[in-house]
């Protein structure tokens, strides 16, 4: 978001957003156990729980200067809750645990990976999930974080690192 104050005609296009439609209603398999265990899914989560196919596709459209519609997913119930316009800018800022995979380096002009220490991590991951979206009581977050979350930053994070153009380190 600081980044995107800064610039001029800049949006902040988020990965979560294309989470796939019914997954609160355990329409598609909410799979977190990686069949690889030396490369656990990043954030925990297999991949397939998101429309990756659908976000490239939209990633080409607004480098070629259309409007798109951007799923809105409601994070507490874990669905879709319709589509919003999005328009083509200048800088499109693709945040998200999958924006620094090399799926998405053909629509990337400078990548920026946020570091922040394992505590402020977890703090995060407490309140977004069980303040800001009211889901699991906090010994469940965390067990989860540090059984799932964890692992998986600690895999992906050197080669998200090797991609970025710029660090920031933000406690």
């Amino acid at each position: 978001r600081f980044i995107a104050a800064e610039l001029p005609d800049t949006q902040i296009l988020s990965v979560d957003s294309y989470l796939v439609e019914g997954l609160g209603k355990g329409s598609h398999d909410f799979n977190d156990d990686s069949p690889d265990p030396a490369d656990p899914y990043i954030g925990g989560i297999d991949p397939k729980v998101w429309e990756l196919g659908l976000l490239e596709r939209h990633l080409r459209q607004l480098r070629e200067g259309h409007a798109i519609q951007v799923p809105i997913f409601n994070e507490t119930v874990k669905d879709r809750e319709g589509y919003e316009p999005f328009e083509a800018s200048r800088y499109v800022i693709l945040e998200g645990g999958h924006s620094l995979t090399e799926r998405f380096q053909p629509f990337s002009s400078y990548n920026v990976l946020l570091r922040a220490p394992f505590h402020d991590r977890l703090i995060r991951k407490i309140v977004r999930t069980h303040v800001q979206y009211g889901r699991d009581d906090i010994d469940e977050v965390i067990g989860r974080y540090l059984a799932k979350d964890e692992p998986a930053w600690t895999v992906h994070e050197p080669g998200q690192a090797a991609i970025a153009d710029q660090i920031v380190n933000n406690p």
